[in-house]
């Protein structure tokens, strides 16, 4: 059975890859995949495993980041609300006079 790579050409030497560019370590094995891939790289497929991985890590951090911010607004109008409205009716009593 041939040897599966995910590219067609040695990266190291340009040519088809062939079986000295595996014997020369060209190309290294991904056991997770089964393929072979660039010595002077990551396996594609791993490296895209890794990015979507990280990508759902930030936008969970993002969403937990959001509902916190929320909430602290949140706080902040009720805080400020009763000083607000307040000083609305002060000022509104002045106009009055």
């Amino acid at each position: 059975m041939a040897k599966r790579t995910t590219q067609h050409h040695c990266p190291v030497c340009f040519h088809i890859a062939k079986p000295r560019c595996f014997a020369r370590g060209h190309l290294t094995f991904c056991k997770a995949h089964n393929v072979y891939h660039s010595a002077r790289s990551q396996c594609v497929q791993c490296h895209d495993n890794e990015e979507r991985a990280e990508r759902a890590e930030r936008a969970e951090r993002a969403e937990r980041g959001i509902e916190r911010g929320q909430k602290k607004e949140a706080d902040k109008k009720w805080e400020s609300t009763p000083e607000s409205s307040d000083s609305d009716t002060a000022k509104k009593r002045k106009r009055e006079r």
